[in-house]
Order: structure tokens, then sequence, then C-alpha cells
């Protein structure tokens, strides 16, 4: 029931005193004895409320805390015992600008000592960190008041799993706001995701998994080891939590701890349990949240569709899901007036488009029309990585498209097409393509790659010279162009997809060429409208999109480079092109220009050649004589001999050879061995013959064949591929 700001629960007359019709007060909870969890946040209650205990959860706290908007949702899945707590403490330390969050995750729902252990945290974690933060001296920090916190709640607890021969134990997430810092903290597998508003997203806790390999070490030096199913010492598939004493010092509560600063750019927290990471990925758990919030308006009714969500993607153990709105600390704050219940709104209509992985989002903009900016796409030595590993590049392909349609949602653009590696895009303003394309570089380096592609030569990490711990290459590197202008736009009949057309489409793809992977290749007329858009003065405070748009690329800290005036192929009108970076990819300039003017050019290439050439050629008289060797097994290959009489000895054939004395003259080994050779590429010819023999004749009608008719074959194609 939490979430129903317009519910009432209350005693009604003549419900006090059981009677055989009626089992007693209906407004009563307490007769419900199979009551596990009960959520009544923001739900108004004039009766009595049962109190938490081991075996039930009741939650009655608003979804506003600390200015911030909040849901949850859970569900004990197929488990009867409440092993999953979450813990929600608003006016930390009785101040109003610090707020904890916590989840805490039983790993068995079969455990009693693990479902006692996760009731025991949420008791008493708040009250311990409490303890520490007093406790805080001069060169002390939060962070080490949390891992104090951890630390010392995992001995206090280890007389809880004695029943179960300490096998019992809890994966714990805790999130401390206070003021515009989050600290967050965990042990085990439980996660939290920071979402921007730009869609962008940042992990601020850790999987303590034992095939991580910082793990890995730790779990060697302790005594432990890791199966070949990555469970630490063949029985748990985590390497830190709370309990798990059997295994101590192998598994530890020492918490991995990260420090954010918020910011504007910040929209909300994500806090979920394994169950509900194991059923759905980052992203689309971020796109299923702002869908929510853009149907429904609340993070409650958001974070209930999460967890349904998950549910149907296979998820049947307990899990934990909360939303915490850490955007609004930036919000002012509105008086609340009597009309504080807010109607759902109604679920937008999408449009068409290629949204079958994107149904989450926002739905795609109605195609631009009249001045647009146009956008074309490649991925850079793409044939190379098909050839190469063919089947991670078909999955980085994939996520790259991915990358790209998202932000084309996020900004407000439409995907006109994609052939093979490449896509063109349409923009309403230049402001919102070049955002696009700068988002879509930093988000790139950022992607979760196959490794076969990291390990390739064109895909391998390549670090800034300025900071060798900044990586400016990673993965598919991607060329981007952007020109402006007004091309001839048509509605495709049957797909019903916006295409264009134009002098001013084949230029946008010529200036996409013209760049080296990982750069954004712009048009003269591009810089021009960022200008004028710039000299406005009054974009600061516009909420236009291009205000909006042009914001956002000033906090990237955009920068430009001149390259000069370039003569584009197939067109007879030369270009002025400009190269843009984000503050952070600047970099790649300057480690671009260094590369093309390294060693790897085309006149030391040839250079090299050269003193190859002239190096003298030295043969060995046992090198030829194997030569030889090969030379006689092939003949009598060709001959028959092997089929009728076997493999030749080495005896046979040092007859059947030349005598080769070790101190023979140059000139004889290399005549020898040309003489060896010819006869080498006779044998493979009439071996060839010899294997396409039986064909010669289909060859031959083949042959007339195409002669006569040459689309003969793809006709009689066509007939045995319908016979089939």
């Amino acid at each position: 029931m939490s979430g129903n700001k317009r519910l009432q629960i209350t005693r009604q007359t003549g419900e006090s005193v059981p009677t055989a019709s009626r089992s007693g007060n209906l407004s009563e909870f307490g007769g419900l004895t199979s009551l596990k969890i009960l959520g009544l946040m923001d739900v108004t209650i004039t009766d009595s409320v049962p109190d938490d205990c081991v075996e039930r959860r009741v939650r009655t706290s608003t979804s506003t805390l600390h200015n911030m908007s909040y849901g949850m949702a859970d569900t004990l899945g197929n488990s009867e015992n409440l092993c999953i707590w979450d813990l929600v403490h608003p006016k930390f330390q009785a101040k109003d600008d610090e707020v904890l969050f916590g989840l805490f995750d039983g790993r068995s729902g079969e455990s009693k000592s693990s479902c006692q252990m996760a009731s025991q945290l949420k008791d008493r974690f708040g009250q311990c960190l409490k303890i520490e933060l007093e406790k805080l001296e001069d060169l002390d920090t939060v962070l080490c008041a949390l891992r104090r916190t951890f630390l010392g709640l995992d001995r206090d607890l280890s007389p809880l799993a004695q029943e179960d021969e300490g096998k019992g134990g809890v994966s714990a997430l805790v999130a401390y706001i206070k003021g515009v810092t989050l600290y967050t903290a965990n042990v085990g597998d439980a996660v939290a995701v920071l979402v921007k508003k730009s869609d962008a997203f940042n992990l601020v806790s850790h999987k303590h998994i034992p095939w991580n390999p910082t793990e890995v070490s730790r779990i060697k030096q302790a005594g432990g080891f890791v199966s070949e199913d990555g469970l630490l010492n063949g029985e748990l598939d985590i390497s830190r939590s709370f309990g798990q004493y059997h295994l101590v010092p192998i598994v530890n509560s020492n918490p991995y701890i990260e420090t954010t600063t918020l910011t504007e750019d910040d929209d909300f927290l994500i806090m979920a349990s394994k169950s509900f990471w194991d059923a759905m990925s980052y992203n689309t758990a971020v796109d299923i949240a702002r869908a929510g919030m853009r149907i429904y308006g609340d993070l409650m009714h958001a974070s209930q569709k999460l967890r349904d969500i998950a549910i149907s993607y296979g998820a049947r153990e307990h899990m934990v899901v909360m939303l915490i709105g850490v955007g609004d600390l930036f919000k002012k704050k509105e008086p609340l007036d009597g009309a504080e219940y807010v109607q759902h709104k109604k679920r937008p209509k999408y449009t068409e488009g290629p949204a079958d992985a994107l149904k989450y989002l926002k739905p795609e903009i109605e195609p631009p029309q009249g001045d647009v900016a146009m956008v074309f796409t490649y991925i850079k030595d793409s044939s190379r990585l098909w050839e190469g590993v063919s089947t991670q590049m078909a999955i980085a392909v994939k996520e790259h498209f991915n990358i790209m349609r998202r932000q084309l949602r996020s900004i407000g653009g439409y995907e006109v097409k994609n052939e093979g590696d490449a896509m063109m895009a349409s923009f309403s303003s230049v402001p919102a393509a070049v955002l696009w394309c700068l988002k879509v570089q930093e988000l790139l380096v950022a992607a979760d790659w196959p490794q076969e592609i990291l390990d390739s030569e064109e895909g391998k990490t390549i670090w800034s010279d300025t900071d060798p711990k900044y990586e400016i290459y990673r993965g598919l590197s991607v060329r981007m162009g952007i020109h402006c202008g007004r091309p001839v736009s048509h509605r495709d009949e049957v797909t019903r997809r916006m295409d264009y057309y134009g002098p001013m489409v084949n230029r946008a793809a010529r200036i996409c060429n013209s760049a080296d992977g990982g750069e954004i290749c712009v048009s003269s007329d591009v810089i021009k409208v960022m200008k004028q858009m710039e000299l406005l003065g009054t974009l600061e405070d516009s909420d236009s999109p291009d205000a909006e748009h042009i914001r956002e690329i000033t906090k990237l800290g955009n920068v430009v480079f001149d390259i000069g005036e370039k003569k584009l192929k197939g067109l007879e009108t030369p270009e002025t092109l400009y190269l843009l970076y984000t503050g952070q990819l600047s970099v790649r300039f300057s480690k671009d220009q260094k590369r093309a003017a390294g060693p790897q050019n085309l006149g030391t290439q040839e250079v090299v050649k050269q003193e190859v050439v002239k190096q003298p050629m030295y043969l060995d008289a046992n090198s030829v004589v194997t030569l030889q060797n090969i030379c006689l097994r092939l003949e009598r290959l060709v001959s028959g001999a092997v089929t009728k009489h076997g493999r030749a000895s080495d005896e046979a054939l040092k007859l059947l050879s030349l005598p080769i004395n070790e101190g023979a003259d140059q000139d004889v080994l290399a005549c020898i061995a040309d003489n060896c050779i010819a006869r080498i590429e006779n044998c493979d010819s009439q071996l060839y013959m010899i294997k396409s023999g039986p064909f010669v004749e289909v060859y031959e009608s083949l042959s007339k064949a195409l002669d006569r008719d040459p689309g003969y074959i793809m006709r009689a194609l066509q007939t045995y591929v319908g016979m089939m």
C-alpha cells in the first residue's frame, strides 16, 4: 500500500467486538498471523500498527526525506522467510542535512542465522555508526567510522551464526548522505548505481566476487582458493560478507567505500540486491526507472515497476529495490499546500522507430525537416576486426549502436538509417548534434567491450601523455562528421522512415570520411552557428533546448582545432574543417599528431624494405636436403606410388636424392633449390587437377551457361532453394 497518499486506514464503529459474521476490527493488522511485509509509506493511519520483528517488516516512513524523493519495492520471492531488510534513517544524528539508507541481504532464505543477522544489522547499524562518528578525532574521517562500524558489527553478530556452524552471511550496502556528500560502503554483491541527468551512470559500489583479480590475490594470501566455477573454496560466490565465520579470514567484512560529491548533474541513486542485478543490466534498470518517473511521476511507483519487470525477467529470489532522488537536493524548496496529491501522468504514445531495446527511454522525436544538422558515423578499421574477431565484433557493434541510440533518445535526435557499421542521424539544431557526438565519444571509451576487442591492435587502450591514468582510446574507435543545411527529405512509403538527399547530405558524408577514429570533424557552417548562439548572451537564463544543450557542451569543456581547408572527395568546392573534442579527450589531437609524424609513415617503410632486399641470402645445405626430400615425397604421391607401396623410407629417399656436401658452394645450392621449387609447383598443379578432375565437365558446362546467360546461376540457385 506504500505510495497511496490518499489512502486512510481508520477504525469503524461496530468493528471493535468480534461477531459470528465479523472476525474483529478490520483496521487491525495484528490478526494477520502470516504477515511478513507491510508497506504503509505515505498512508494515513489512525489505528495501531504492528511493530517490526525478526519475522515481520513494517514500513511507515514518508516518501520524502531530507528534501529528497524516495521509493522502494521488495518481494520475498520463493522464500518463506524474511531475510532481506532495508534501512531508512531520516535526520540522522538529529541533523536535517543527514540521512542514512541501508540494504541488508541474507545470503540464504533457508538460513535462520542469515535472517537474524540481516534484521540485527537493520536495527543496529545506524546507532553503531552514530557512535563511531562521535568518536572521530582530528585525523579520522567518515570513511574510518564506516569501516569500524562494519568490522565491529561483524564481530558482535558472530553468536547468531553458531546454530548454522558459522555458515550464515549477509551482503550489505549503505548510503550515507551528509549535505551534498554521498558515502557508499558495501560488502558482497549488492550494488549502487548513481544516475546522471544525461543518462550516464557510475557504479558507486564494488561487487566482491571471488574471481575479481584483486580479490583472487587476497584470497590466496589468506589460504583460500577459487574453484573453476568461480566459487570461493568451492562453496561461496562472494568474497566479502557479514558472517560466513567458517571461512574467516578468507572472507571478511572490510567494506569498499566510495565518496562522491553530488552535483546538479546527478539525478537519482539505485540500490538493489543481488537477485535484481542478476536479472537486469545497469542500462536497462536506468531506462526503466526513468520511464517509470516519466509515466507515474514519483520514485515509489518507479521502484515498483523495476521490481515487477525484474520478476518478469526471471528473478525468483528475494529482492529489494531502492530509488533515492539525490537530484532533489539542488531544487528549490516549495511550500506544501493542501493539494499535495499529484495525479499520475498518462502513459505517452511512442512513435515508430527502432525502439525494441529502447522502449523505456524517451520516445523518438519526429524527423526534423527544413534546416537540420546531419551526422554520419563510421567505425575505424572495422573490416580488420570483423576478419580477426568476428563473434566479439558483433557484440561490440551492438553495444556501440546501443550507446548511440540511448543518447539519441536522451538529447533528441532521429536515427535515419544504419548500414553495416555506419549510422546516419539528423537533429533539429546544431547544438544537439554537437552534444550528441561529444557524449558518445566519452561513453565509447568507458563502454563494456569484449576482451578480445581490447586485446586487438585496433581496440587496445591508449593512455594520455599528460595523465597516464586516463584512457583516451579504448575499444571501438568511431569517426564522426557534422554538417548543417537544408536537405531534401522524403518519407519511405514502406518503412515510414524519413530519409534525406541532396548535396548537403553528400558533404556531411565526405566530412565524416575526412575524420580519423575518435575524431569529430565539422564544417565551417557548424562552427558559425555555434558562435552565433554563444554570442546571443541570453542562453544562461533561457529554458530552450538549444540553451540547455549549449550549457551541457560548456560543462564538457569542448575544444576546437582548425585543421584548415580540405578538398573533399567527389566534391568540387573545398571545405574548411574543424575537429571537436571534449576537454578530457582533447589530448587526442596531440597524440594523433605524434602518431602521424612517428616512425610508421610511408617514407620510413620504404627505406626498411630497401635495406631488407639488399641483405645477402645464405642457403644451408641441410635445408636444401630437406627441400629435396619434400619434393621427392610429393612426386611419389602424384605418381600413385604411396597408394601401392606405402610411405617411402628415409633410405629410399636418400638413394633418389642428389648428394650435397656440407661445404657446397652457394651457387650450387641455389641451383638445386630452384630445381626442387619448380618440381614442387608442378606437383601442386597435378594434385589440383587430380582433386578437381571429376568436376571438369561441370566447370565446362557452367562456363558455357554463363557465356550464354550470366543470370543462369542465380535462377538455378533460387529454384534449388525453392525446392528445398
